[in-house]
Formats: C-alpha cells, structure tokens, sequence
C-alpha cells in the first residue's frame, strides 16, 4: 500500500426509487481525537462533447481545500462507454472515459470533487493487483487511526475491455475494495488499483446504502436515501450485481449539488438475460 500525503443524467432515478430501495446505516463512533468537518464544497468539470475515445475530465478543488470525495458520470454513452477510471489526488479527481467498441454518437465525462479543509491530516490510500486473473478484487486501507471518507479506482491495460463492477467502503469505514471483470474472453494483462481517501475520523459518520430492484430492465439507476440530520456526503461508491462483465457503471456520484445523497447508474453492453441490479453508497460525515 502506498499512501499520498498532505496539508446525471438525473431523470432515471427517481423511477427506479420507486420500484424498491434497500437501506443499510452503519453508525461509527469517533476515534480520539474527532475532527468536525464543515459542510464540503462540491465541484465538477465535464469533458468535450464528441465522439472521440477515449477521453478525460479533471476537476481541482477551489485554493485551500483538500478532495474527500471523487465521483464521475458517463453522459450519452448509452452503454458503450466503460468509466475506467476515477483517479483522486489531494486536490483533483480525473475521470476517464473509453468506448468498448466504435461508437458513433456523441458523448462526454463529467468529474466530481467533494472538497474540504485539509485539517484531518488528508491522505490517499491505494493498492493494486497486476495480471491475467478476472474477476479481479483488490483493497485499500487507511492508515490506523484514520476513516474513509472517498474512493476511486484506476484501470490499465484494459483498452474498454474491463468493465469496473464494485466500489464499496467497508462497514467500519476503514477501507474500500474495487472490483472489475473483463468482458467478451479479454485475457490480456490489466491491472486495477483502489484509492481510499483518508483522514481524522469525525464526530459522526454514517454509511447510508440503497439498491435498485434486481431484474433484468436497462439501464437502471438508484439513489440512497438523504444523509441524516446536518450530516452532508463525502464520498460515494457503487456496486453491480448480477450480469458482470456485460453491464457497465456509468455513474458514481453524489446526486445533487447539496450533497445529501449518492447515486448510481448502470446499463448493458452486451444483452444480460438474466436479473442484474444496482447499489449506490454514500459516507456521511459531520
């Protein structure tokens, strides 16, 4: 493990919400010392709308604040697209986007930053596996002491040919493990690497969960519950269930500019068949 460190498309979900939700909050006590974190600032940037591939978007946290959270979004890529990468840095998240195959319609790649001061001494865990193997699995984890507060996950090798299929914090909020699976028999040497941002753990944390219904209806998305009490979103994940390999996550983000929930969305490349859904998760901090 190495560690950094230093000082919508939106109209689906609400459909999907009202077909099912499941709900799962896991309360953590504060360490000592307990940071309070100040509500976080939230930050995008969208890349060039075009039929080029692959391309990237890079958003900066305003002068003065660290990245707790990253997210990305695939707009317009109609299940063609494969969100490869959502790379966080102390103070930039970029997002990458590549086709799996030639794709001619328009379409572009939005980054999300959650941003906040660096006074919980921010780091950046990783961890990554290198070889053949699919599915492949891989966790980072924060320095003792330390709580998650943001993930993200990097592919390479994969050329769109590895579809992202898991980013999930622990319960305990001490780690996140990144899950991907080749598509369509590539057996080719890739690699996947999971970020956990970390820092002082607050005086309340929460991860608050929600999972679309499993069926097999494409695209679907979903959005957790709204964070409770004053509590805002500092990180987000997601995880596909059922159908991997053949369905691609085209959101991880936080679902509004209010930063009070998380969302997910995916759809399929190549036809499933069979029952999929989708989870989104959300970290809750105060």
């Amino acid at each position: 493990m190495r560690v950094q460190t230093g000082s919508r498309r939106r109209g689906l979900v609400g459909a999907v919400l009202a077909l099912g939700v499941g709900l799962v909050s896991v309360l953590i006590g504060p360490a000592t010392p307990a940071q309070a974190i100040p509500a976080p600032v939230g930050v995008s940037a969208t890349s060039a709308v075009n039929a080029a591939s692959p391309k990237f978007a890079v958003v900066a946290c305003p002068a003065g604040l660290a990245v707790y959270g990253a997210g990305g979004t695939v707009n317009g890529g109609a299940g063609n697209v494969v969100m490869s990468d959502v790379i966080p840095t102390l103070g930039t998240v970029t997002v990458w986007g590549i086709e799996v195959a030639a794709f001619a319609a328009n379409w572009s790649v939005t980054a999300y930053a959650i941003c906040g001061p660096p006074t919980g001494n921010v780091v950046i865990a990783n961890s990554t596996a290198a070889n053949a193997a699919s599915p492949k699995t891989v966790t980072a984890a924060c320095p003792a002491g330390m709580r998650l507060y943001g993930t993200g996950y990097e592919l390479q090798g994969a050329n769109g040919q590895v579809f992202p299929s898991l980013v999930q914090p622990n319960a305990a909020l001490t780690n996140v493990t990144v899950g991907a699976v080749a598509h369509g028999g590539f057996a080719g040497a890739w690699s996947l690497t999971a970020y956990g941002i970390c820092a002082a753990p607050a005086g309340f944390m929460q991860l608050v969960t929600a999972s679309s219904p499993a069926n097999a209806a494409a695209p679907k998305g979903i959005v957790t519950p709204a964070c409770p009490g004053a509590t805002n979103v500092h990180g987000v994940g997601a995880a596909i269930s059922g159908g991997l390999g053949d369905v691609l996550l085209e959101t991880m983000a936080p679902s509004t500019g209010a930063l009070i929930a998380g969302e997910a969305e995916a759809d399929e490349y190549a036809p499933v068949g069979a029952n999929w859904a989708v989870t989104s998760y959300a970290i809750c901090s105060s």
